[in-house]
């Protein structure tokens, strides 16, 4: 009886959902008839996406996440402003989400992350109270606001799904990388960018879809270490198939066809997810980000001490090689534009007063570097515990600003720990650096400990972004650009690795049991 009811109230559920999804292409349609064709193609599609989020609710969240590299191009005029693709996929997939409760009766899923999380608004909610504007601070506490119903959506929709529908989040990570990098790329190489961007005659600094270098490189090293190392689970998978197929050949045809089809689906995955890869690496070298190299630098150094032993010996006898190479003893050997900025990169580990040192052209992005960071740290100063308001370093910047060289902000301290201590003080500090360690230590706890291969690698994958993303940041500010959707899914993988070791576990210890 139970289970009959049960059934009755699936499917009075379903219907529910069927039903709205039905009410919202009707009126699209109607909309469409009444307008133009080019309504008509909107209404038709957003058709058959609406009936694809009514049956499987996760498109709607791989949707904004595959519009985040897409936002700009696909922008739409909206009296004086503009909406991006981002803008309107976001309530597209919280409103699948909340259908996904009310509908078909989902289980909420939380987590102990979400209360660092919320504390870091709170901080960040607190300091506008102090805000010289308003409207700067609501803005980037929005922005964070949407990072963490990121976050609760990631971990919605990823915690109890398939390995092949987190494979699909996987390689829609994969073509927005190729998407971005493919552009990058082609921007660098027909010199498609602004002075400032250019580094040689023919060669100039790709900038993506994103506008600036660095948060598109930034972009480009999230998606980059869970392709790259989903791409080696897939390549692992791709061997132990092609010896079980072996094993099986010698039955016949017949008796193979399943081993067969196992090695041509994981081959084919392990071909494009590590061609993929390869093109986005291509994308952050064509950045010439000194910040965004470092951090992948890091990254690859702290996963590949985690893989294997071979690797860790690898890792450590290339280590002195590597700060040679970054303090410029390879210079004869790489093309000259590469060269000078490893030699730059140098000039990042040195702390100076900016107000004082003569200004050259060798030095001024390093001065003007220093100068923001300087600034910063006194912006800090004036209010140690609260900052001086969140969204507000531009605002303020004026007021304490060291020389009349870099009399103009560029946007935020170019170190996004300065930045967090002088717009939220010491408390948003320490809230933020308790949501990056307490997840990254889940993600290295989970590669350390998981003994299956998807589960490890996947964490491996997820502690390479962090690493890369907590390097770079020292240089720059990723969180821009709705670029925390991408990392606040980054974040939920590790969990959702976390949760597969668990189960496995648990199922372990089930098995063991005496019946």
């Amino acid at each position: 009886m139970n289970d009959v009811l049960t059934q009755q109230a699936r499917l009075s559920r379903r219907s529910v959902v069927w039903l709205l999804a039905l009410v919202l292409v009707t009126a699209l349609v109607a909309l469409a008839v009444a307008e133009s064709p080019l309504y008509l193609g909107a209404a038709t599609f957003a058709a058959v996406f609406g009936f694809a989020v009514a049956r499987w609710p996760w498109i709607a969240y791989a949707a904004m996440v595959a519009s985040v590299p897409a936002q700009e191009l696909g922008a739409l005029p909206a009296g004086s402003t503009l909406v991006t693709v981002t803008q309107v996929s976001f309530p597209v997939a919280v409103a699948a989400f909340l259908l996904g409760l009310l509908a078909r009766g989902d289980r909420l899923r939380l987590h102990i992350a979400f209360v660092p999380f919320a504390l870091l608004l709170c901080c960040m909610l607190v300091s506008a109270l102090g805000a010289r504007s308003g409207a700067a601070a609501m803005a980037e506490t929005a922005r964070w606001v949407v990072a963490f119903a990121a976050f609760i959506l990631a971990l919605q929709f990823l915690a109890g799904a398939s390995k092949r529908t987190i494979m699909a989040f996987i390689g829609v990570m994969a073509a927005g990388g190729v998407f971005e990098a493919t552009f990058g790329v082609t921007q660098s190489l027909l010199a498609l960018g602004p002075e400032s961007f250019q580094l040689s005659p023919g060669i100039s600094r790709a900038f993506g879809t994103f506008g600036h270098p660095n948060s598109y490189a930034g972009y480009l090293a999230m998606v980059f270490f869970p392709v790259t190392w989903v791409a080696i689970y897939c390549l692992e998978s791709t061997l132990a198939n092609f010896r079980h197929y072996r094993e099986r050949r010698v039955e016949g045809m017949l008796a193979s066809q399943n081993a067969r089809h196992a090695l041509l689906r994981s081959a084919v995955v392990a071909a494009l997810l590590t061609g993929s890869a390869v093109i986005i690496l291509g994308g952050i070298l064509a950045s010439y980000s000194r910040g965004a190299w470092l951090g992948i630098a890091a990254g690859v150094a702290v996963t590949l001490l985690l893989y294997r032993p071979i690797t860790r010996y690898i890792v450590l006898l290339g280590l002195p090689l590597a700060a040679i190479l970054l303090f410029g003893g390879f210079s004869s050997v790489v093309p000259a534009s590469v060269a000078d900025r490893l030699d730059a990169s140098s000039s990042q580990f040195r702390l100076f007063d900016a107000a004082s040192i003569p200004i050259t052209d060798e030095n001024f992005a390093a001065a003007e570097r220093m100068a923001h960071w300087q600034a910063g740290w006194h912006m800090f100063e004036e209010n140690p515990v609260l900052g001086i308001g969140v969204g507000n370093f531009n605002e303020r910047y004026e007021d304490f600003f060291v020389r009349e060289e870099f009399r103009f902000s560029r946007g935020h301290a170019h170190n996004y720990y300065i930045h967090t201590l002088a717009e939220t003080g010491l408390l948003g500090l320490l809230a933020y650096l308790w949501l990056i360690v307490g997840l990254a230590l889940v993600a290295l706890h989970t590669a350390l400990m998981a003994r299956s291969g998807f589960p490890r690698l996947l964490a491996l994958g997820v502690v390479g972004t962090m690493t890369a993303v907590a390097v770079h940041n020292f240089f720059e500010n990723l969180h821009v650009l709705n670029l925390g959707i991408n990392l606040s899914l980054i974040w939920a993988l590790g969990i959702v690795a976390q949760l597969m070791v668990q189960r496995e576990a648990a199922s372990d210890l089930s098995d063991s049991r005496p019946a």
